[in-house]
């Protein structure tokens, strides 16, 4: 990876850049490299010095250059070696890596604690302690009485709904009400039937 020492003059914006940097998180970027340096260098590709990714941090910079010239020129890496794809591809990964977990709310509030208020520095993390998993007495209500038994007959319209066990051929009596009831192996049988005749008469 080469690193080489750019001005922001000499940078250009990538026109298809899909990350949003809003005025508030640009501040942010502000605050942060005011505080802790410029750590992290922009990426660049191609002669006419692209941004591949560090379009925030481009801008918080230009806000900085106007209040010290020393951020006028600044460091930068070569992407030279991806290809097209690969430099969105890779400008899509380093913005989304970042926000594809969370928090361990033990640690972060113990940080915290030695840290101090970040909020001067534009950084302020509030942890929500809604969103914490939280152990409780917690008891499921006792499941209500059964009040349906096998046997059980119901009448819908034209049609008969039994509580059973629909081998069992008391059960199937039911359903039947005392009436001829055909077997599966009939009912295939008369279906195979119908299915013939109407393609017969669909030929004449």
């Amino acid at each position: 990876m080469e690193k080489v020492k750019l001005k922001l003059s000499e940078l250009t914006l990538d026109p298809d850049n899909a990350k949003i940097h809003t005025d508030a998180q640009v501040q942010q970027i502000v605050e942060s490299i005011r505080r802790y340096g410029y750590n992290d260098p922009i990426g660049v590709a191609g002669e006419n010095n692209m941004i591949v990714e560090g379009h925030g941090r481009y801008r918080a910079l230009k806000i900085l250059a106007e209040e010290d010239p020393k951020f006028e020129c600044v460091d930068c890496i070569r992407l030279d070696h991806l290809s097209e794809t690969q430099r969105k591809e890779y400008a899509l990964a380093h913005n989304s890596t970042n926000m594809a977990t969370g928090f361990d709310f033990e640690k972060l509030q113990e940080n915290l604690k030695q840290i101090g208020d970040m909020e001067p520095f534009g950084l302020l993390i509030q942890v929500d302690e809604s969103a914490r998993v939280v152990e409780d007495d917690y008891e499921p209500p006792a499941q209500a009485p059964n009040k349906v038994k096998s046997g059980d007959k119901w009448q819908l319209g034209k049609h008969t709904l039994v509580c059973g066990d629909s081998t069992n051929p008391n059960t199937v009596e039911k359903v039947g009400g005392g009436g001829h009831l055909m077997h599966s192996s009939q009912i295939r049988r008369t279906t195979s039937i119908t299915a013939a005749e109407r393609n017969d008469n669909y030929r004449s």
